[in-house]
């Protein structure tokens, strides 16, 4: 059997890439356009000669009517015509009854067709007890179209890439290939194919980009796409390596999360150890555990949280999909943004009557808060950490409450004796409205001593004529502080 020059061209590719060996079982997703047809006429010579044993799946999706019927009664008869088996599977009112609404149609489409692709190739597997590829048309034109998509939603490297040319079964050999060489073959084997209205209609995303800019930039330069291909073939072989070394940071990094509401917890000194573009990677493979493909994650949110991770804790940002990421002693961590507002539910009275030397420890929300009274030398050093704090002990009047802001509470930020009300405070400090109920605070009746994290009041602050100090630190539970 002679192979045609595009035949050789694919199937070197193939062999490159290790994504189809001889004797292999194929299940070939055939829509009937040109694309699609080229591939099973491509499988179909191929596998005289590899042994490939090949099956195709048409998914009539029920979106353009009469059309739709036609292109999955032309599949048939094709693949009759070729040898091949065929199945045609009708998915409309599958579609139909998706009602997330923040999905389009093509979304719930795709969705729809990839399900069903998998669970015939677990039936093709069942029933020849070997495993099964599951192969798509795509071709450089998708892809550079995909990499343009993605650059212009925001994307790390992995959406660079545009298509992986695998993904769990699913192969894409033809992604070395472009739509010109791919309808030259169909010309070549005199092969005709369906034409689809709507991949005309510049109303869809990709069409435009399809129709309007590549177009455009193809009068820059005439090898635009092959070019744009090739650092996307290119910017994926970077991130499979970076994913891989992602994963073992991650790995490393994972913790199981203490807070209440939390679903999960990275350690942010791990993570502050690596550089920026590895950090991105980690951060993008721990929401894909809580948000499935990391579905309207962008590298904005991405940035947001690389920035959370240097921020004080009680600090978050919301994501998409109804999630919402916090600042934590320990690192970062993701709950549901019903449990926001939730991290520091209690208040905590301690009694101003400390006995000897010995620490007095108390829980408030996720933290431990240890509480002593010491004698003051006017030449120890005062510690720099930012939760460790020392107080005039004799100037606090009430017993000590721990709690969130209450409606009067102040500063003093002056040792003239001026005040501040502690809302002014944050408004000044631009913390943010929606955190401000989760600075932890430590009172004297409503003048504050430290709000945490922040400042502490000028009033209790240690001098020269201080006798005894009253020594606070607050820690995550079971942790001991970080420097900062």
């Amino acid at each position: 059997m002679e192979l045609r020059e595009f035949e050789k061209k694919v199937w070197n590719w193939i062999q490159k890439n290790n994504l189809v060996a001889p004797g292999d079982a194929i299940l070939l997703g055939v829509s009937g356009g040109a694309d699609s047809v080229a591939l099973l006429r491509f499988f179909q010579n191929i596998s005289r000669k590899q042994n490939l044993i090949l099956r195709c799946i048409h998914i009539e999706h029920g979106i353009r009517g009469q059309e739709s019927v036609e292109d999955a009664r032309f599949v048939q008869e094709l693949c009759e015509s070729l040898g091949v088996p065929c199945k045609v599977i009708s998915v409309g009112q599958e579609i139909s009854a998706i009602k997330d609404t923040h999905m389009s149609l093509e979304e719930k489409a795709r969705r729809v067709r990839y399900e069903k692709f998998e669970q015939e190739a677990d039936l093709f597997e069942q029933e020849i007890n070997l495993p099964v590829h599951i192969a798509v048309a795509h071709h450089a034109n998708d892809n550079v179209e995909t990499m343009l998509f993605h650059l212009s939603r925001g994307t790390g490297l992995d959406g660079l890439r545009g298509m992986p040319l695998r993904r769990g079964r699913i192969i894409r050999p033809f992604l070395s290939v472009d739509r010109e060489e791919i309808e030259g073959y169909l010309q070549e084997l005199q092969q005709p194919f369906c034409q689809d209205r709507t991949n005309e209609d510049i109303a869809y995303d990709r069409n435009r980009i399809r129709h309007l800019i590549l177009p455009e930039m193809e009068k820059l330069n005439e090898q635009c796409i092959s070019n744009m291909n090739r650092a996307a073939i290119l910017a994926g072989e970077a991130a499979d390596y970076i994913n891989a070394q992602a994963k073992k940071v991650l790995q490393e990094a994972g913790r199981p999360p203490k807070e209440r509401g939390a679903l999960g917890e990275v350690d942010g000194n791990i993570l502050l150890g690596q550089p920026d573009f590895l950090q991105r990677e980690v951060l993008h493979l721990w929401i894909q555990s809580y948000i499935p493909g990391a579905k309207d994650v962008g590298m904005v949110h991405l940035q947001m949280m690389m920035e959370l991770l240097k921020a004080q804790p009680g600090r978050k940002i919301h994501l998409p999909q109804g999630m919402v990421v916090w600042r934590s002693y320990r690192g970062l961590v993701i709950g549901r943004e019903d449990f926001e507002g939730k991290i520091l539910p209690q208040r905590v009275e301690v009694a101003n009557d400390f006995q000897g030397e010995e620490p007095y420890e108390y829980c408030y929300g996720t933290y431990r808060v240890r509480i002593c009274k010491k004698p003051y030398d006017s030449g120890q050093k005062i510690p720099g950490k930012i939760y460790t704090k020392w107080f005039d002990y004799d100037k606090i009047k009430n017993n000590i409450l721990i709690r969130k802001r209450e409606p009067g509470d102040f500063l003093t930020i002056s040792q003239e004796g001026a005040k501040k009300k502690l809302q002014d405070y944050f408004v000044n400090e631009k913390v943010p409205a929606s955190l401000r109920d989760e600075v932890p605070l430590l009172c004297d009746g409503s003048h504050v001593l430290w709000a945490v994290g922040y400042r502490i009041s000028e009033y209790y602050k240690v001098n020269t004529e201080t006798k005894q100090i009253l020594e606070v630190q607050f820690f995550e539970e079971k942790e001991n502080e970080r420097n900062s």
